[in-house]
């Protein structure tokens, strides 16, 4: 491979992307750094220039229109085996770029990236090289730029974290990542795996809130043969795809009780037995763990093994709710708002000062992945280039109280009594007309507030003329 220096870089570099415009601009940019450039706009393309020239460096977008841009790496031992591969991806496709690591690629960009980004990548190469291990990053911005680019926020405690994933990120640790359901815990784990030795071997998520408990044994452990009525062909298990690799158990407080102490022999013994054999298999795999259960109170509640517990939770991860930081919103809904644009092929729209406001003020009780899913849709039904209150979901502009009815007292009976009928339908009736003027009469909205059917709703306001 041609010298890369921090001077001058000089390698022969080929961009496959299916847009002639970034291929473009790419095109000038590593000429500006003194690169020969070749171009592909497909992984068609791609191999037949691979076939005919000498490239040193391939920087593949990791969704092509003939098929996932990972793939060209299976391909680059006997077209290029001396050239290194550099793969592009966005958010949304994060899945495909840890899939091209896994297959030989040696860094990725996320993009939009700098010119400054590209050349640093690129000045890396020779540090990858000879190298099995990712590249030493000591800025923890870079760091999270690298590893951890959808774990967004400058909130102390998302500082924090941060800097303790990278410190454990190189170990071989049990690590047990804890907070409530859409803090981020997946992206921490991608993250402790991508900026591991093990980053090129496979990562594997087991949800274990997903798996019905008649499959678990085999899903984590496989199965031979005729163990069981269906077992027609064997099953190799999690554990041992993992093999070498790292293993996330997203959920592990859903973990069955009888399962338990088969997961903790394989943490302790480092081998796994599938069913219907006595045969054990040695596994070499880094186990990371998620939950958002409370694991201390369950062990008490004798729901989960206390000493399984001990062994998840070698290093313990804990993820802030995002009420905890609303500081971190705007830069949140910026970064849904400009990938959601780059996805449209659009300019980002913008939030207005109310808007931040009133969503710095929200519980958020989904979390980040709640906000995102906000952010998404006002993008959407936003007709201007600034989202207003108005592109707000009702519960965000009214408040959740607004048919809290708890602090009132309960009205005194009349001596004579009351007809018990008339005055429900007199509540219902003014419940609903609240509801509709919060909602500027949209029914669909109104019926949502109310925990309604949409067509219960109409039914109601129908027999009411």
């Amino acid at each position: 491979m041609s010298t890369v220096s921090a001077d001058g870089l000089s390698p022969n570099v080929l961009v496959v992307d299916g847009d002639a415009a970034f291929r473009a601009i790419l095109r000038g940019q590593l000429a500006g750094m003194g690169c020969l450039v070749f171009e592909a706009a497909s992984g068609a393309e791609a191999r037949i220039v691979l076939g005919q020239q000498e490239v040193d460096v391939t920087i593949v977008d990791v969704v092509l229109p003939d098929g996932p841009g990972y793939e060209l790496c299976d391909d680059m031992a006997r077209l290029a085996p001396h050239g290194a591969v550099i793969v592009m991806a966005s958010d949304h496709s994060l899945e495909n770029a840890i899939a091209a690591l896994r297959r030989g690629a040696v860094d990725f960009l996320l993009r939009p990236f700098s010119v400054d980004a590209l050349r640093t990548a690129l000045q890396a190469l020779e540090a990858w090289r000879g190298d099995s291990r990712p590249p030493a990053v000591e800025s923890p911005g870079d760091w999270r730029a690298l590893y951890a680019p959808g774990f967004i926020g400058q909130d102390p405690r998302v500082l924090h974290t941060l800097h303790v994933v990278q410190r454990i990120a190189d170990t071989d640790c049990t690590v047990l990542i804890t907070g409530e359901s859409g803090t981020g815990k997946e992206i921490i784990a991608r993250a402790l795996h991508a900026a591991s030795p093990r980053a090129a071997r496979p990562f594997l998520v087991v949800n274990c809130a997903a798996i019905p408990e008649s499959l678990f044994e085999s899903e984590l452990f496989g199965h031979v043969r005729g163990a069981f009525t269906g077992a027609v062909t064997a099953h190799q298990g999690a554990f041992a795809a993992a093999h070498e690799g790292t293993i996330f158990l997203d959920e592990v407080g859903e973990l069955p009780p009888f399962l338990q102490p088969k997961l903790l022999r394989v943490l302790q013994e480092k081998e796994v037995t599938p069913i219907g054999t006595s045969q054990s298999l040695a596994v070499n795999v880094r186990v990371v763990a998620a939950t958002n259960r409370d694991l201390d109170a369950m062990v008490l509640a004798g729901k989960f093994r206390e000493d399984l517990l001990y062994r998840l939770n070698g290093m313990p991860v804990e993820l802030p709710p995002l009420r905890a930081r609303p500081g971190d919103v705007p830069e949140l809904a910026k970064h849904f708002l400009e990938r959601g644009a780059r996805l449209a092929g659009v300019l980002p729209k913008r939030l207005s000062a109310g808007v931040l406001a009133l969503m710095q003020a929200h519980d958020w009780p989904g979390n980040v992945r709640e906000l995102e899913n906000v952010v998404d849709r006002m993008s959407i039904l936003c007709a201007g280039e600034v989202i207003e209150e108005s592109d707000l979901p009702v519960e965000m502009r009214v408040g959740p109280d607004l048919f809290d009815t708890s602090h009132l007292e309960a009205p005194e009976l009349p001596a004579g009594g009351i007809d018990l009928r008339t005055a429900v339908r007199e509540a219902e009736e003014r419940l609903i007309h609240t509801a509709l003027t919060a909602c500027d009469g949209n029914r669909n909205r109104a019926a949502a507030l109310l925990g309604l059917n949409r067509t219960t709703l109409s039914e109601k306001l129908k027999r009411r003329g």
